[in-house]
């Protein structure tokens, strides 16, 4: 399996919530957003690329936004019981 890291995630993965922009990882769900208002959805894009968030994809799959955790999950080598 070929699996791609891009480097961004797509603009649409940031949605407001209370009037705050906010991303959601697509694999486990977990979602940041900023703790102070005024921060613009273009600014928290930015801030969640220097954080990790990335946009996977696979043959087999094709995730918009996914957190550093999952990124991790995703790029760490299979051990297999022997």
């Amino acid at each position: 399996m070929t699996l791609i890291i891009s480097k961004m995630t797509r603009d649409d993965a940031v949605r407001l919530s209370e009037g705050k922009p906010q991303v959601q990882c697509n694999c486990c769900k977990r979602s940041e957003k900023p703790k102070k208002s005024g921060i613009g959805a273009d600014e928290w894009l930015v801030a969640a690329h220097a954080n990790g968030w990335r946009r996977l994809k696979s043959e087999h799959f094709d995730f918009d936004c996914v957190c550093p955790d999952c990124v991790d999950a995703f790029a760490r080598p299979i051990k297999v019981a022997v």
